[in-house]
C-alpha cells in the first residue's frame, strides 16, 4: 500500500530511514568527538597543574629544609653548654608537630580537589539524559 502523502510511496521510506540513521550517526560522532576533545583538555590542564605543584613543593621543601637545619644548628650551638638535650628535644617535638600539620593540610587539599574528568563526566551525563528524554517523547535527536 502506498502512502499518498509521501511521493514515491514505500520506496521513499527506506531512503528516509537511512538518512535519519545517517543523521543520528553524524550526531553521535560529533558528540563523541567533542567529549574526547574535552577529555584531552582536562588531561592537559591536570598535567600542567601537577607539574607546577610538584615543582613548587620541591623548591619550597629544599629552601625550608636548609633554613630549618641552619636555625636548628644555631640554637643547639647557643645552648650547647647548658641545655643542649632540651634544645634538641624541643626541636624534635616542633618538627613532629609541623609535619603532622602539613600532612593534615595535604589531606584536606587532596580531598577538596574535584575528581579527575569531572567536566567530561558531567557533559556525558547531560547527553545521556537528553537522549533518554528524547527517546521517551519519540523526538528525533538534535544535531
Amino acid at each position: 500500500m502506498t502512502d499518498p502523502a509521501v511521493p514515491g510511496g514505500d520506496a521513499a521510506r527506506p531512503a528516509s530511514l537511512m538518512a535519519s540513521l545517517r543523521g543520528v550517526l553524524v550526531s553521535v560522532l560529533g558528540i563523541t568527538g567533542t567529549r574526547i576533545e574535552l577529555l584531552g583538555l582536562e588531561v592537559a590542564e591536570e598535567k600542567e597543574r601537577l607539574v607546577g605543584v610538584l615543582f613548587t613543593v620541591l623548591a619550597a621543601a629544599f629552601a625550608l629544609s636548609l633554613a630549618v637545619l641552619l636555625l636548628t644548628f644555631l640554637v643547639i650551638a647557643h645552648f650547647w653548654d647548658s641545655y643542649r638535650l632540651t634544645a634538641i628535644g624541643g626541636f624534635a617535638v616542633l618538627y613532629a608537630a609541623v609535619g603532622g600539620w602539613l600532612i593534615a593540610c595535604l589531606k584536606r587539599e587532596l580531598a577538596a580537589h574535584p575528581p579527575l574528568f569531572s567536566a567530561t563526566l558531567a557533559e556525558l551525563e547531560k547527553d545521556r539524559d537528553a537522549l533518554r528524554s528524547g527517546m521517551k517523547r519519540g523526538e528525533p535527536p538534535v544535531a
